[in-house]
């Protein structure tokens, strides 16, 4: 059997692979449709065929090469991310089989959140209705859609009948992250995601002014400089971007991962950090990784102040802090990729044999 792949144009991007850790996801996934038994193409798009007007005309541009070409060769399954396979999913509307592949919350959830967001800050936000439409029209088409976690899945079954969706939740390498085997004096506390709205850098910020002596340090990771609206002061450190190999050893310096994002999918952030023994602090889209007040907790969004008192109680119970750090290991030891890949092709070779 034959499946056509449709990754994001991450896949082949070396500048990507170097620095965003989600982009071997992207090959695990190919992975797991070997495993499924099938021989896998994945498009290579030349670049003067890609329109660099917008982003929205860049990923079109991208899916329309890609559709094309799926109508010029014959495949059994076309499978891949809705924003990047609209077209083959639009022109294969009887055969092959069409699975998508959703990562983040479904469209109307971000732009719920991140328009009231962008509001509290007094901006526009940019709403693309054309590319949701879209989205809500190659995921109808799909036989199945695979979500990498419950919260993802309740968002999209307001698009799509909720049957319709499978979970392949995310793995952790954990022996490239690991703990330290010692941890510096004080709370360091990591911010850790390239988009620090969507992120809630915000509330972490405020948390952490809030906490006093509670916290010794507080880095921030991922963001580029020219994006950060962070108060000046002695505690927070600004580390930018770095490669991905580099941000284990950054991750296990420290002892809580504060992430309140507003809208996400599963924040690799937050089973990484456990991974190291790093205490997650998020909201509910990354909560699914860990159980609340034993290996993480879990806060309602835009509330700094639920933050803060959780900061406070790790740093006045160092027993309790260091009792989440072993937890947090022990968990993310059990989710693992290999996990993932066998659970997505299960859900691969469960639509190719019983779905007509």
């Amino acid at each position: 059997m034959k499946a056509l792949y449709i990754p994001s144009s991450s896949y082949h991007d070396m500048h990507a692979k170097t620095y965003a850790g989600w982009v071997k996801i992207l090959e695990y996934q190919e992975a797991a449709i070997r495993q499924a038994g099938f021989d896998v193409t994945v498009v290579e798009v030349p670049e003067n065929y890609i329109d660099d007007a917008s982003s929205f005309s860049q990923i079109a541009s991208y899916s329309l090469y890609v559709g094309i070409f799926s109508m010029m060769n014959k495949f059994d399954l076309i499978i891949g991310s809705p924003s990047y396979a609209h077209h083959a999913f639009f022109l294969n509307n009887n055969l092959p089989k069409r699975i998508g592949v959703v990562w983040n919350q479904a469209d109307w959830f971000r732009d719920k959140q991140l328009q009231e967001e962008f509001e509290r800050n007094d901006s526009d936000y940019p709403t693309l209705p054309i590319n949701n439409l879209m989205n809500e029209v190659s995921l109808s088409l799909c036989d199945r859609v695979i979500a990498n976690s419950h919260f993802v899945k309740k968002t999209h079954a307001e698009l799509v009948p909720e049957e319709k969706i499978s979970i392949a939740p995310w793995g952790v390498d954990s022996e490239m992250f690991f703990p330290a085997t010692e941890k510096p004096p004080g709370l360091r506390v990591l911010f850790f995601g390239s988009n620090p709205i969507r992120k809630g850098l915000t509330y972490a910020d405020r948390a952490v002014i809030d906490a006093g002596e509670a916290v010794s340090e507080f880095w921030v990771l991922g963001c580029s400089p020219e994006k950060l609206d962070v108060p000046e002061n002695s505690k927070v450190r600004v580390l930018g971007m770095v490669p991905h190999a580099e941000v284990p050893e950054i991750i296990r310096q420290c002892h809580v991962l504060l992430l309140p994002t507003l809208e996400d999918g599963m924040p690799l952030a937050v089973q990484e950090a456990m991974a190291c023994g790093v205490v997650p602090i998020t909201t509910e889209v990354g909560a699914e990784a860990f159980d609340d007040c034993r290996s993480g907790f879990v806060v309602p969004y835009r509330d700094p102040g639920a933050i803060t008192k959780c900061l406070k109680l790790l740093h006045d119970s160092p027993d309790l802090l260091n009792t989440m750090s072993r937890e947090a290991r022990r968990k993310a030891e059990t989710q693992t990729w290999v996990k993932f890949v066998n659970a997505f092709a299960s859900i691969i070779e469960e639509v190719m044999h019983d779905i007509p």
